[in-house]
């Protein structure tokens, strides 16, 4: 799950060191904090490994590891604002799976996030992890304005879209998430109206 350390490094889940060396490159800060209860913040629950502390069924506890965490993003943003060498209005929000479901609460109630990109992010309405209303995306997805480009597995444990995977936009319209598939063998990728999502037009590159 949310530890910083994480993006440092090129071996470890999600292999975010290459995705922070490949922004660097491009001239973009990226600025990681650990979730509440991991990493350097596991002193809170004693060092407990935390899929212990935040067992499948334990729902308050996820629950408000998911709402501290927001709430130390938006005291980030308050720190990236004193900044001289950085565009406060070029401020967007990566994440993966939990951290993808935090970047639509995040950007629904700070507009200083301009766009966002939640990837293998738990969306299923059944899903006994995150279903509950308080963090579930489709609480938030309504009140999102800025951009999104949603990434989504189509098989194994990614596969959070399911059958009939969609999120509510604003106007109460649904729409389905967007699948861009990249696939070790092929690199392919599949662009459809479907991704234009939350009135986004996302180009890869």
């Amino acid at each position: 799950m949310g530890t910083k350390d994480r993006w440092w490094s090129d071996d470890t889940w999600p292999q975010g060191g290459r995705l922070t060396k490949a922004l660097a490159a491009e001239g973009i800060a990226a600025l990681v904090l650990d979730t509440q209860f991991h990493g350097e913040r596991a002193g809170a629950i004693g060092y407990q490994p935390v899929e212990e502390y935040v067992c499948p069924l334990c729902s308050n506890a996820r629950r408000e590891m998911t709402i501290e965490t927001v709430v130390d993003y938006r005291r980030a943003l308050d720190y990236l604002a004193t900044r001289e060498d950085l565009d406060r209005k070029r401020v967007g929000a990566i994440g993966f799976s939990m951290g993808g479901l935090m970047t639509f609460a995040l950007s629904a109630i700070d507009d200083r996030v301009r766009a966002i990109v939640p990837c293998v992010t738990p969306i299923r309405a059944n899903d006994p992890q995150w279903s509950g209303a308080a963090i579930t995306p489709g609480t938030f997805a309504p009140h999102v304005s800025v951009p999104v480009l949603m990434l989504m597995g189509r098989t194994g444990w990614a596969l959070f879209a399911g059958r009939g995977g969609s999120v509510p936009r604003r106007g109460g319209q649904r729409r389905e998430v967007a699948r861009v598939v990249r696939t070790p063998a092929t690199a392919s990728r599949r662009s459809t109206s479907r991704e234009r999502w939350a009135g986004s037009r996302p180009t890869l590159k």
